[in-house]
């Protein structure tokens, strides 16, 4: 995760510099991670059916 869209372009130029044979083919901008998450993908990338969350969980960790 980055902090800001401009730091984008700074995370992919680190990971090209660590993995040599990454290309970056598209970027998506979330603004909402929970919108996204539960979702199980195909070989295409595509969501095929979901997961509920409780996102509200009393298991959830704290630091």
């Amino acid at each position: 995760m980055v902090a800001g869209l401009a730091d984008v372009y700074t995370f992919e130029a680190h990971l090209s510099g660590r993995i040599s044979r990454l290309d970056v083919h598209d970027r998506c901008v979330v603004l909402r991670t929970s919108k996204h998450m539960g979702r199980l993908l195909d070989r295409d990338g595509r969501c095929v059916r979901t997961v509920p969350i409780d996102l509200w969980s009393a298991e959830q960790t704290s630091s």
